[in-house]
């Protein structure tokens, strides 16, 4: 089953990875001395790259989140107890990047 694996911002064919969009883009600045400016979605367990209303359909038949009136995803939606994400399979604190080719 395919599930939500991080917060994503996709720039050109680089996508940055992270706990949430917030974090991404502050250690973007952080890193870069630059504002992060690209399109907002989510990292699957499939390695693709969402946006945000089919990262809510399938957050929601993975059983990450419940449904909500708003039918797209945030990521705070999928962060658990002590502000970290429902992961399947662990969990990464610290900002990757992964490049598409």
């Amino acid at each position: 089953m395919i599930y939500i694996k991080h917060a994503a911002i996709k720039i050109d064919n680089t996508n940055l990875l992270g706990k949430s969009h917030a974090d991404i883009i502050r250690e973007y600045f952080n890193k870069y001395n630059k504002r992060c400016i690209g399109e907002q979605g989510f990292f699957t367990s499939d390695n693709q790259f969402v946006d945000r209303k089919p990262a809510y359909i399938i957050a929601l038949n993975a059983g990450q989140i419940k449904p909500n009136k708003r039918e797209y995803l945030l990521s705070e939606d999928i962060w658990g107890e002590g502000g970290r994400y429902i992961y399947k399979n662990g969990y990464i604190e610290d900002i990757t990047y992964n490049t598409d080719s």
